[in-house]
């Protein structure tokens, strides 16, 4: 069976009890490991932080999701499926994601939109302390900043230089405009997204982006920047823009 359908029939809860079918799961359970590594990397591909529930399938399970590292590289915070906000960030769960993925590239996602905590709290700095610590493995960083309070308390805590960063998605900067974005430079960079012209402007007039291989701006960030009169002083990659 290819790993698309197995994928399909693996069905767990909302990180307490797994639910199966219990013919399946034989099934998958006579799978090499190697085999259930891939079809796990699959799996969470678009079911992140579900390692947990993974876990408690059986005791190979446990064991394959407690020291395959290559399953701990993709450091996802994202408001619960049953919360309409985030109230508290994993901490736990980001320092297990950078203890078990050893020395890999790090995929990170976060999405702050909904965040109810304030812009100064202890949370946000152990959190982008333990991040940027690790910005030498970056391999992609995606970003939605909170509608709620200024960004300076966040951005001012990615002045890193990520070598190794190969994408970056960055939203909810827009009306923003005052605030700057804060990598020092990104030259590895071959993927760009991002809601605002302000932030796009930014970027190409403070350092380079000279592996920039796409680009993808939501035009409407533009009608921002001094409404078009800057045009001129677009780069030319702009064509590269949605």
């Amino acid at each position: 069976m290819v790993p698309t359908q197995i994928a399909l029939e693996i069905e767990v809860g909302d990180g307490q009890y797994p639910v199966h079918n219990g013919d399946n799961l034989r099934s998958l359970q006579d799978c090499p490991v190697e085999i259930l590594i891939k079809i796990f990397e699959y799996y969470l591909a678009d079911r992140l932080n579900r390692l947990g529930s993974l876990a408690l399938v059986c005791m190979l399970w446990n064991s394959i999701a407690r020291d395959t590292s290559t399953l701990w590289t993709h450091i996802v915070i994202t408001t619960p499926r049953n919360e309409e906000y985030l109230y508290h960030v994993p901490l736990h769960l980001v320092r297990r994601s950078i203890q078990k993925s050893g020395d890999l590239p790090l995929d990170i996602d976060l999405d702050l939109s909904k965040i109810r905590l304030p812009s100064e709290s202890e949370d946000f700095k152990i959190l982008f302390d333990l991040l940027c610590d690790e910005s030498h493995r970056w391999r992609s960083l995606y970003i939605i900043l909170p509608q709620t309070f200024e960004h300076t308390p966040i951005l001012s805590r990615l002045y890193v230089h990520p070598p190794r960063l190969v994408e970056l998605g960055l939203q909810g900067f827009w009306w923003r405009r005052n605030q700057k974005t804060s990598f020092t430079d990104l030259p590895g960079l071959k993927m760009l997204v991002l809601d605002s012209g302000f932030a796009y402007k930014e970027m190409v007039t403070s350092f380079s982006l000279t592996s920039l291989e796409s680009l993808d701006i939501d035009l409407h960030g533009f009608e921002m920047w001094n409404k078009g009169a800057d045009m001129h002083t677009w780069p030319s990659d702009i064509s590269l823009a949605r």
